[in-house]
């Protein structure tokens, strides 16, 4: 029973990770719920990346992209989000080096700008806030200094 049980929650899986990208962290979320040991989950694991099923780099890739142009975030809350999921450091290294530089300074460059339309009149108070506020979508000062 346990090992058909294994092969029904390698095939679920198989599944939802040919519809959307997930890391082995996110997988492992989702086996907590099924009447696995611990040894069958992680072969589970190992069975997917094997199978490209899971692939960090191109997780890494995939979530850098989406952060950048859906979530507008910077490289520094990139950089944690993706450490919280365990994706080797090379990997996010890598994902990060491949943002568009363009697009990254275009999308800081937007978010500055309508934080800034909200944030009249213009006072050091205010400055402050945006500061902050740039601070917290993971952006580094040296990148956004400009603009304030």
């Amino acid at each position: 029973m346990s090992l058909k049980n294994s092969e029904k929650w390698l095939h679920k899986l198989q599944k939802m990770c040919a519809k959307k990208e997930y890391c082995a962290t996110d997988m492992l979320i989702k086996l907590s719920n099924a009447l696995l040991s611990e040894a069958q989950k992680h072969s589970i694991i190992e069975q997917l990346k094997a199978q490209k099923f899971i692939d960090h780099q191109r997780y890494a890739n995939a979530f850098c992209n989406d952060a950048v142009n859906l979530k507008r975030w910077g490289k520094l809350k990139i950089r944690a989000k993706l450490t919280a999921k365990k994706i080797e450091p090379h990997c996010i290294q890598n994902a990060l080096d491949q943002i568009n530089r363009a697009i990254y300074s275009e999308r800081l460059q937007a978010l500055s700008q309508e934080k800034k339309k909200h944030l009249t009149p213009y006072t050091q108070k205010n400055k402050a806030k945006l500061m902050r506020f740039l601070s917290q979508r993971g952006f580094l000062y040296d990148e956004f200094k400009d603009l304030i």
